[in-house]
């Protein structure tokens, strides 16, 4: 009687195979890279400032100078407005900017913060409903 065997050892290597391409197309995703942020803070269209983000050790504020007033929160590896002089306080309510791509604008002020560093595979581009 001849005994019956599922996988001979030719399957069994080309599976192994086949796992360990799967995993390096997909570990960049899976597991992303943490990569350095910058954050750059724009006013009146003019860069005015660059920050590493993950150089920060303390957290402090930054004063635009600007009328109505704008001033920034930094923390490590993200930043924020805080404090705004215009009515609708949108770049506050837009929260911490923590991820490649993220920006946040007070129009009143004429300011804007944009976070500079390679984007994660991991997070999409765009989300539509």
């Amino acid at each position: 009687m001849e005994k019956y065997v599922f996988f001979k050892k030719a399957d069994i290597v080309l599976i192994t195979l086949l796992i360990l391409i799967c995993f390096a197309l997909f570990a960049p995703r899976i597991f992303p890279q943490d990569t350095a942020l910058t954050a750059v803070i724009y006013k009146n269209g003019q860069e005015v400032r660059r920050i590493e983000l993950e150089g920060v050790q303390q957290s402090y504020k930054v004063d635009l100078h600007t009328s109505p007033d704008a001033v920034l929160l930094v923390d490590k590896n993200k930043i924020r407005y805080i404090h705004a002089g215009c009515n609708d306080k949108l770049c506050i309510n837009s929260g911490w900017l923590q991820k490649a791509g993220d920006v946040s604008a007070c129009l009143p002020s004429k300011t804007f913060v944009v976070v500079e560093g390679k984007p994660s595979g991991s997070v999409p581009d765009a989300v539509a409903y």
